[in-house]
């Protein structure tokens, strides 16, 4: 029995073992086969991870193709994107076809299935959207305040926004897991940026080194390097009240500290510079610089110093209290120089992967936002169709020669031949328009140039020939009679341009005859239209010389008893000089000597009357029988009197009457067509749609070169002497010309430009009476310039005009001041423009003579008799005489600047750019008087016509009152500002295939099966 019972047990444990055995094998089995199934879950999922990846690269790839197209050709109106140009990319668009996938071998060693599959059903495929506004037709300000917006290049700046989505499929096959098909969404935003929304835009590297404290108001951006650094060695205080960006980098206080035998080839804004400009050679000068440089932190109303006050931490390495941090990190103030600045290898403190990255994270946890450079991955700021600006310091101007026969300079990128200026470009946008023909004709370029946008094209010639080539606004070539000028209203409302010649009040005659020098007179107008004031004054000048060749003396005459009054109309700019003949630069001015002297350049100026052609396009939008009784239309405080002539660029007389009519002497007229009746215009111009705001002035003698003789020197000699010209904005004080109190105004030329006295503002240094707000009463808002109308009314409402001037350079002439009407006591006068600035430290060897101590002021020291304002001693001489310019008077401008510069070291030259600071030029000794500018400031490109070298011995320096123009800040821009693109991804997302339809059917492409 016993033994039974042991049998039976071991029977049961058998079965036991079994069972479990059996359990054991199913859940074994089950496990095999849930990974079985698991692997091909996860092998399926990766297939679907790889075909979602795959969309994407198609969708990236296309983008970067279409962001190519619009970055080079890219033309919208102010506020909307054309029908046409909304479809760019869709079917039957201009760049359907130009949007290609990618290659079949993109995809090898992929399962993506490629384009050379059978089944139409599993190709890749991509669609292009419409482009579709999201601004509703506006500026929309890039809220700094968004933390979405922390690391965005626009932050605190206003754009119009489009929408662009593109659609892809990509398909992915494996043995496995079979086919998965993935349908991708993609969008981006198309930022349309004004340049004047930026308080300051330098296409090229941004030099700033004030003697005093300076702010920087608004938003500063720099395609190139910025160079930021207090004069001397004291504790001056730069501040910059918003964001920086800085695309090359951002150096503080930097400095030499030993001397260096390479100075010549170098960059010399890293050497060192007296007060007046001139080189230090071989004075050593560390960085231990007390000066302070601050930066806003985005988000506060407070600043921070680029100069450490504690030692850094969790940085490899760290830097200590004192260090200037700079963008090649790891600097020290015992071992910088100023050759690391430059990235020299040789210096060994370049940048790396790791010192970029230092300098990322303490620029983002300093100031959140405000700095950034290339390292926290801001890319140039570039207008379409414009290819990026580069420049080698110690470069020499192009030789015109080597361009095309239609232009001194040209920056053709293809063809043949190519241009001579391609570094340059960005100058094409001031540039007079090209034929379709010609040599120099690009398209792309031709669409956002000024000239052929302009409502009003002016064409003055001021050169030597009878009859000289010129254009109209769409390039068509016209002739035009020596010291006369033509003009075209341009209409371009419906997309085609409608060129209509036109008489300006006050023009004697028009059109060229058929080129027979025998142009058309206006003087039987029984609309007394030649009688009126003139908008545009051209005189004949008479310089020194033989009979035989009098046009070659460059000096003034003032001995010459048959020049002095022809020449007493002339204005002398010290700056620029005669015989300076770039490309090969025989006379350099910091190098004088009595066979090298500065011969400063007498010009052929284009005077401009802004208040008459303010009247004149007020007439455009009255009948003519109207006129006009609110004077203070044209100026903030009324007509000029005897009690307030001080105020005012009319005249010197007191008595005489200022018209305010508007009516048949004020309009712009038709030209007749029917020269056989020359003297009879044949209707009055009233229709407003021709009327844009903007007026572009083709100089001749600014786009033309001689080839007169077959040696190059000599060409270049009377090349330069052809561009001896300018056009001078007069009478400008109050508002500018416009139809009304929101449009605002531009003015563009090919040439220099000179402003005599306040201009588009008041010019009283009571109003507004808060000049400027230095730190954001809320943070994240811009700071700025109040209007002058602030605080009677909000910056929004205030009815301040915006306005623009865009040339080759400015200079800026102070407000002439009054006592009587025969008596100036301040201001510009042109019969003491060859005159110097003061007598302090002054040679009468300044123009043979190197600088020196006693050696710091150019012009002469004759005394003249001055005579009456705007500019001209036929309208009188006045009982002041004087041997010096008089001081300038408090002058006040509203207006963006954009214009070009003579960059540091070009042509090897030693001198600085001027830096920021020197930007707008000046002639008179400002000190301890202030020029108010409130705008935008913007260097686009290198001068081409004004291109002698900053000079500091012309000038003495104002108090600089300058800021960011809030009305800006709006999103109230002057007519025609340029724009510049950038974009910005905003998701991609999986579709379902019959949303992806819907978007195919919508933007007219075939819908798939």
């Amino acid at each position: 029995m016993k033994n039974k019972f042991i049998s039976s047990q071991r029977g049961s444990a058998f079965i036991t073992v079994m069972g479990f055995s059996i359990i054991l094998l199913l859940l074994v089995a089950s496990v095999l086969k849930y990974s079985g199934s698991e692997r091909k879950l996860n092998n399926r999922e990766k297939i679907h991870f790889e075909a979602r990846l795959a969309a994407e690269a198609i969708s990236e790839y296309g983008i970067a193709q279409v962001k190519n197209i619009l970055e080079k050709s890219s033309t919208f109106t102010d506020s909307v994107w054309t029908s046409t140009d909304q479809g760019l990319f869709v079917p039957k668009g201009t760049y359907a076809s130009d949007v290609k996938l990618p290659p079949d071998s993109f995809w090898t060693g992929s399962h993506v299935l490629p384009s050379t599959t059978t089944d139409e059903n599993e190709k890749p495929i991509m669609a292009v959207g419409k482009i579709l506004d999201i601004s509703a037709g506006g500026l929309v300000l890039i809220d700094p305040l968004n933390p979405d917006n922390d690391n965005d290049p626009l932050k605190g700046r206003r754009a119009f926004r489009y929408s662009l989505d593109v659609l892809s499929r990509a398909t992915t096959s494996d043995p496995v897991s079979g086919k998965v098909t993935n349908y991708m969404q993609q969008s981006f935003v198309i930022r349309a940026a004004p340049l004047f929304s930026n308080a300051i835009y330098y296409n090229m590297d941004l030099e700033l080194q004030p003697g005093p404290e300076f702010v920087v108001t608004g938003s500063t951006h720099a395609n190139g390097r910025m160079f930021v650094r207090s004069a001397s060695d004291s504790s001056v205080k730069i501040q910059f009240a918003g964001p920086v960006t800085a695309v090359k980098g951002f150096w503080t206080n930097f400095a030499r500290q030993t001397a260096d035998t390479n100075d010549n080839t170098a960059n010399p804004f890293f050497q060192n510079f007296n007060e007046q400009g001139d080189l230090q050679d071989n004075i050593v000068r560390n960085n231990t610089n007390p000066g302070i440089i601050e930066i806003l932190v985005a988000g506060t109303t407070g600043f921070k110093p680029m100069r450490l006050t504690a030692d850094t931490t969790g940085f490899t390495p760290k830097l200590t209290n004192g260090t200037w941090v700079e963008s090649t990190w790891n600097l020290t103030p015992s071992t910088e120089t100023w050759r690391q600045h430059l990235g020299i290898a040789s210096s060994g403190n370049t940048e790396n992967n790791t010192t970029k990255e230092n300098y990322a994270n303490w620029t983002q946890q300093t100031f959140k936002g405000n700095l950034m450079t290339h390292v926290n991955g801001i890319s140039p700021m570039t207008l379409p169709g414009i290819p990026d600006y580069s420049y080698v310091y110690g470069s020499a101007y192009p030789d015109p020669f080597l361009g095309t026969a239609d232009a001194a300079y040209t920056y053709m990128e293809t063809g043949s031949p190519l241009g001579n200026d391609l570094l340059n470009a960005a100058h094409a946008l001031i540039e007079t328009p090209r034929l379709t023909t010609a040599p120099s004709y690009n398209k792309v370029t031709e669409q956002i140039k000024y000239s052929r946008n302009a409502g009003l094209y002016i064409v003055a010639n001021t050169t030597f020939a009878d009859v000289t080539n010129a254009h109209q606004p769409d390039g068509t070539e016209i002739k035009v009679k020596k010291r006369s000028y033509r003009a075209f209203m341009n209409d371009t409302s419906s997309g085609t341009p409608v060129i209509t010649e036109v008489l300006l009040p006050g023009q004697d005659t028009y059109g060229d005859n058929n080129g027979n020098n025998n142009p058309f007179t206006s003087s039987g107008s029984t609309m007394g239209h030649k009688d009126a004031p003139p908008i545009i004054t051209m005189y004949n000048i008479n310089y020194a010389g033989t009979t035989t060749s009098p046009f070659f003396a460059e000096k003034m005459d003032f001995t010459d008893a048959t020049t002095i009054q022809a020449n007493a109309r002339r204005m002398y700019d010290l700056r620029r000089f005669g015989n300076y003949e770039p490309p090969t630069g025989t006379n350099d001015p910091t190098d004088r000597s009595g066979s090298n002297v500065y011969d400063p350049k007498n010009l052929y100026m284009i005077d401009i009357d802004i208040a008459e052609l303010r009247k004149a396009v007020r007439a455009i939008n009255i009948a003519v029988t109207d006129s006009e009784t609110n004077t203070t239309e044209y100026y903030a405080t009324g007509m000029p009197t005897s009690g307030n002539i001080a105020k005012y660029i009319y005249t010197a007389d007191a008595a005489s009457t200022y018209s305010t009519t508007i009516g048949p002497t004020n309009q712009i007229l038709v030209a007749p067509t029917n020269p056989a009746s020359p003297g009879s215009p044949a209707k009055a111009y009233s229709t407003v749609a021709k009327w844009n705001g903007a007026v572009y002035i083709e100089s001749i003698a600014a786009d033309l070169f001689s080839k007169a003789s077959s040696t190059a020197t000599v060409n270049h000699r009377e090349t330069r002497k052809l561009r001896n010209s300018g056009v001078r904005l007069i009478n400008g004080r109050g508002k500018a010309p416009s139809v009304n109190d929101t449009q605002g105004f531009s003015l563009i030329t090919n040439d220099a430009v000179y402003v005599l006295g306040s201009f588009n503002a008041d010019g009283l240094d009571t109003t507004p009476s808060t000049v400027s707000r230095l730190v954001p009463a809320t943070p994240g808002t811009s700071t700025g310039h109040y209007p002058d109308d602030y605080p009677g009314v909000s910056v929004a409402n205030s009815k301040e005009l915006p306005v623009s001037i865009v040339c080759d350079a400015v200079t800026l002439l102070s407000q002439p001041v009054y006592t009587n009407e025969n008596n100036q006591s301040k201001g510009w006068n042109d019969a003491l423009s060859y005159n110097r600035s003061g007598d302090t430290n002054w040679s009468t060897s300044w123009a043979s003579a190197n600088a020196s101590s006693t050696n710091r002021r150019d012009g002469d020291a004759v005394t003249r008799t001055l005579y009456k304002v705007p500019y001209d001693s036929a309208s009188g001489t006045l009982t002041t005489t004087s041997d010096n310019k008089l001081q300038p008077s408090f002058s006040e401008y509203s207006t963006a600047l954009l214009m070009g510069l003579v960059p540091t070291g070009k042509g090897n030259i030693r001198q600085t750019s001027g830096s920021l600071n020197n930007f707008p030029r000046f002639l008179e000794d400002w000190s301890g008087v202030n020029c108010r500018i409130r705008g935008s400031f913007v260097a686009l490109f290198e001068c081409r016509v004004a291109t002698e070298p900053w000079n500091i011995h012309v000038y003495g320096a104002p108090g600089r009152v300058w800021g960011f123009n809030l009305i800006f800040n709006e999103g109230r821009m002057p007519p025609l500002t340029p724009k510049t693109l950038s974009f910005r991804r905003s998701g991609a997302v999986d579709i379902r295939k019959d949303a992806y339809n819907t978007k195919l059917a919508d933007w007219g492409y075939p819908q798939l099966p």
